[in-house]
């Protein structure tokens, strides 16, 4: 996870990717990149990952590259091929971010570098960090709620090689959720 904070996100970027070309995985094609490259999103957020074998992706922690498309087609119950995060680029414009706290944004950063979310998605009135940037005033968000903490301990004690993963991720939240009672 490489978290960079500057106050001109573009050009750091572009002259990074030109200096080192593998920085930015391909396999949604350089037209993702460039988008990523041209947002202009207080903080942006690149996930490198490919389809893996399970085995592989419990152990390639150690290698820096793991070794993509490896694996074989899965059954109805469970996944042969599974997709890993190898690393995570995070910048943070500097200019954007003034009326935020350490704790609000490293709780941002933690919860979009932590799992590979829709950033975009509709959220409806969930608690969640995510709205850091929707909200304004005392309605934003000072930090990671239980929803939060819920969803990343729920998504990463979830079996990733069994298809009903969001369903398990689904029910370990409603359980921590209902216990620990409204936030």
């Amino acid at each position: 996870l490489v978290i960079v904070l500057t106050p001109e996100p573009r050009q750091f970027l572009e002259d990074w990717w030109a200096e080192e070309h593998r920085l930015f995985n391909r396999d949604h094609g350089v037209a993702r990149i460039n988008r990523f490259l041209q947002s202009e999103e207080a903080v942006r957020v690149w996930h490198n990952s490919c389809p893996i074998s399970p085995v592989w992706a419990k152990t390639f922690t150690h290698r820096k590259f793991p070794p993509c498309y490896t694996g074989m087609p899965g059954s109805r119950l469970t996944w042969e091929t599974v997709r890993a995060i190898y690393s995570v680029i995070v910048v943070v414009d500097s200019r954007r971010i003034e009326d935020l706290t350490v704790g609000q944004l490293a709780d941002y950063v933690a919860m979009v570098g932590l799992a590979q979310v829709r950033r975009d998605s509709e959220l409806g009135q969930l608690p969640t960090i995510l709205r850091l940037f929707a909200e304004q005033g005392p309605a934003r968000p000072q930090g990671m709620s239980s929803w939060d903490k819920s969803f990343l301990e729920s998504l990463y004690r979830s079996d990733v090689t069994n298809v009903t993963q969001l369903t398990q991720i689904s029910t370990r939240m409603t359980q921590a959720l209902g216990a620990a009672g409204p936030e």
